[in-house]
């Protein structure tokens, strides 16, 4: 009776931590292609080191706007001399020693520049603002990566599943065909004929799992996602009908909105303050010199401090100058080209997502079609087959026609989705 119990007690306890524990490992959390794109727009790593570049334009605008304000610096000396030297340029010399050590203050700033500091704060606060445009087109090229791989897995699964159902009416037929077999109704030879196309689908029911697996792991980097076991969950898809797709309405709407647009827009602005940074060089160099600091030596003490101002201007530099004003020039015109480089882009990304949706709802439409027709030659070839009038290769083409254009049609109606989604991406419409 003892031991009973105690049995009794074990198996509750193995079947409490199962439950509370073993769980995590064994559930199977589905994911909806919503929570997906969610996931990849905060896990991401390549998102994660945009944030990281954004903070890094922060902190060298500040370097830069420190870099305004000049430097404060302490220094310290120790000289050791063969005769005693004076502790300060003074007359009559009051103080003198042989070992003199001198703690003291300097402070240098830049007075002038020839705007050359004042520009390149313009810059970094620039290369902020860039910064922030390149981590929202990070973003929408990393959603639509998402996507794209959700709906290709899905396409597979739904391939899959079609193969699957081929596989078990072939299953069906050996079955069939092997009961006539044994009352002389169908030759031998027939069932070595369903044996090989069987062997075929099986294989590419492997081939499309393995596929299937591999896409999975690269969504699951994509999104960083930290568990193992995940199923995708259906999506519904969108219809063209009653949607407008005017290219003119999208151009006039959206463009001067695109982060693509703003991107060439700011890389335009930074070329034209680089020429003006490319400008002071031209100008001359004016620098504040503060200088304090306390002679020690011999017991005795001498305050010293001194104020300068130094004015540097170039005179002859072998055409430095002149080549980076061209550069920077060039620079500015290779902008403008960029920006129109980008426009035109749009407006052909633009052409393609649209014809892409019409291309794909013609595609839907004529596979649903096609599935009515393989029905119904996959039921006439059966009869035939059946009645001893058409040889097993026609129904097995038949029928094999009949599932394929099944997963075709699925295949048709994600690739739409995928057109859709195309077009959000060209469109920048990240969430």
């Amino acid at each position: 009776m003892f031991f009973k119990k105690g049995w009794n007690i074990l198996i509750l306890s193995f079947l409490f931590f199962l439950h509370h524990f073993s769980g995590y490992s064994l559930a199977i959390d589905e994911l909806t292609i919503e929570e997906a794109v969610k996931l990849s727009l905060e896990r991401n790593t390549e998102i994660r080191q945009k944030f990281v570049n954004k903070d890094i334009s922060k902190y060298e605008t500040l370097s830069k706007k420190g870099e305004r304000w000049g430097t404060l610096s302490g220094f310290l000396n120790y000289t050791h001399y063969n005769f005693p030297r004076a502790l300060a340029p003074e007359v009559p010399v009051k103080a003198t020693a042989e070992n003199i050590f001198i703690p003291g203050l300097k402070y240098t700033l830049p007075l002038f520049t020839g705007f050359k500091i004042e520009k390149e704060i313009e810059i970094s606060k620039l290369k902020e603002n860039l910064s922030d445009v390149l981590l929202n087109l990070t973003k929408n090229e990393i959603a639509f990566n998402v996507r794209s791989i959700y709906l290709k897995i899905l396409t597979l699964q739904r391939q899959k599943e079609a193969m699957e159902n081929y596989n078990h009416a072939l299953t069906q037929l050996y079955k069939d065909i092997e009961t006539q077999v044994k009352v002389g109704k169908k030759p031998e030879v027939d069932l070595l004929k369903v044996s090989y196309v069987k062997r075929d689908v099986e294989s590419q029911i492997i081939a499309l799992q393995n596929t299937i697996e591999t896409l999975k792991e690269t969504l699951k980097i994509l999104i960083n996602y930290p568990k193992e076991n995940f199923v995708l969950k259906d999506i519904s898809v969108r219809e063209i009908s009653g949607i407008e797709l005017s290219r003119e309405n999208f151009l006039k709407t959206y463009y001067p909105k695109l982060y693509s647009s703003k991107k060439a827009e700011i890389l335009k602005e930074i070329s034209r303050k680089k020429i003006e940074q490319a400008k002071a060089p031209y100008f001359p160099q004016l620098i504040l010199d503060l200088d304090y600091q306390k002679n020690l030596g011999n017991g005795k003490d001498k305050e010293v401090w001194q104020i300068g101002f130094m004015l540097n201007f170039t005179l002859f530099d072998f055409g430095k100058r002149s080549s980076d004003l061209v550069a920077s020039k060039l620079s500015f015109e290779n902008s403008l080209l960029e920006e129109e480089k980008t426009r035109l882009e749009f407006e052909k990304r633009l052409t393609e997502a649209i014809n892409q949706i019409k291309t794909a709802q013609a595609e839907v439409d004529a596979i649903f079609n096609q599935i009515k027709y393989a029905d119904e030659v996959e039921r006439i070839e059966k009869i035939k087959y059946e009645e001893g009038v058409s040889s097993l290769y026609d129904y097995l083409y038949a029928q094999s026609q009949k599932f394929i254009s099944q997963s075709k049609y699925y295949e048709a109606l994600y690739n739409r989705e995928r057109s859709w989604y195309y077009l959000d991406y060209v469109l920048e419409k990240i969430d």
